[in-house]
């Protein structure tokens, strides 16, 4: 699905259940059970061996999470992040494309999270979250014109983020969320082996982007103690 395809059935979603009546249950004690999904797309280049590697890598994200409310309208959990990154590009020699490759990128990510929300309505909640990530990643570059070049990389993701966001309640109990963007910032480590090649590469960086490049909507259920 498309991340206009995505927006525009969160729109309709907001316009549907607009005239429904619903009271947030976010009182200290209560639970909540949610879950996001994220589609990206990054582009990234890399000098390897006096050749520059450009790739397309596309991203699908899953987050389940579960959290408490410490007090009213401040929700403490833990989110589990399942990463999903096939990518596609070549390998320059100046201007010219030479072997085309694939990538495949699997990963797995623990993120404590405290999440704030606050009142515009008695359905729709602007919401501010802090989050800090750990993550192990594995990915496989794979050169069908010449299997010598096939790499491997594994490595870590440490990382802190914040992100504003929109809660709307369509009944008591259940919400539908969206994310607006990203500021962060992360560490990583990465070592990559293949036939004759061995790597490794460490990354510092800030991160902040906005609709469209980075877009989350999930859904929430809240109950009582």
């Amino acid at each position: 699905m498309k991340e206009t395809d995505m927006r525009k059935l969160l729109v309709m979603a907001f316009l549907v259940f607009s005239g429904t009546g619903a009271f947030a249950q976010l009182q200290q004690g209560n639970r909540a059970l949610s879950g996001s999904v994220m589609l990206g797309r990054d582009e990234s280049t890399q000098n390897v061996n006096n050749q520059e590697i450009k790739t397309i890598n596309h991203l699908v994200l899953v987050n389940p999470a579960i959290g408490l409310f410490l007090k009213d309208n401040l929700e403490a959990g833990v989110g589990v992040s399942l990463a999903f990154t096939p990518g596609s590009g070549y390998s320059y020699n100046g201007d010219n494309p030479l072997l085309p490759h694939k990538s495949t990128g699997y990963g797995l990510a623990f993120t404590p999270y405290l999440k704030r929300y606050w009142k515009l309505t008695d359905q729709l909640y602007l919401t501010g979250m802090a989050a800090v990530t750990a993550s192990y990643h594995l990915t496989k570059v794979r050169v069908p014109d010449s299997p010598a070049l096939n790499t491997t990389g594994r490595g870590y993701y440490v990382g802190a983020s914040l992100s504003p966001g929109l809660n709307y309640f369509i009944s008591d109990h259940f919400s539908l969320a969206t994310s607006l963007g990203l500021l962060g910032y992360s560490h990583s480590y990465t070592k990559t082996k293949g036939e004759n090649l061995y790597s490794a590469t460490t990354d510092n960086q800030f991160s902040f982007s906005l609709i469209p490049k980075t877009y989350t909507f999930g859904i929430g259920y809240y109950f009582n103690r």
